[in-house]
């Protein structure tokens, strides 16, 4: 086994944060932080068995649990944009990839590039509450969403509380259309 060099914690953190939240490859992530590329491999597999292994993300991506959290999460959306009973505003996202050899076609999203899509809720103070990535960019966020486990998760969600989301997202009990002043 190749021995890895030996790099701060502070930057190889910083190097797979970096390669996670931009679109570059791994040689040119490895270049900007003066590591291999096989070293940069091995802490990003790392990095990524750490919230996975160690339940990280479901301490920081948390849906509400009870009344007493849905009414805080309201009232935070209450105070900042006049929402009342509002737990979530819902919305998609495309993450760009390379793309597969195969079925090329069904990645292409709607901007025209190779992409997975990522529908994700934030909270009033833009706290991830629910991220749900598992279709192709070709595929509409309605669809999406309806398949996801918060579509299910909303059934359960007492009826005075709705998600804000774009017209992209069918009028349902528990998610009302958020429209924007001036468009």
């Amino acid at each position: 086994m190749q021995k890895i060099k030996n790099i701060s914690m502070e930057r190889r953190t910083l190097a797979c944060i970096w390669y996670v939240g931009n679109t570059e490859t791994f040689r040119s992530v490895a270049d900007r932080f003066g590591v291999s590329k096989g070293t940069l491999h091995y802490h990003v597999a790392k990095f990524n068995a750490v919230f996975r292994d160690h339940l990280i993300l479901q301490q920081l991506i948390s849906w509400p649990r009870n009344e007493q959290q849905y009414n805080s999460t309201a009232e935070g959306f209450l105070g900042r944009a006049g929402f009342p009973c509002v737990v979530g505003a819902l919305d998609g996202t495309y993450v760009p990839i390379s793309g597969p050899s195969s079925y090329r076609d069904s990645y292409i999203c709607r901007k025209g590039y190779p992409a997975m899509h990522l529908q994700a809720v934030c909270d009033s103070e833009l706290m991830f509450l629910d991220v749900f990535s598992a279709y192709p960019g070709s595929v509409h966020d309605a669809r999406v969403f309806k398949n996801s486990p918060l579509y299910d998760a909303l059934q359960e969600l007492p009826p005075k509380f709705h998600l804000l989301g774009d017209s992209a997202y069918p009028l349902r009990a528990h998610v009302f259309l958020a429209v924007r002043k001036g468009v």
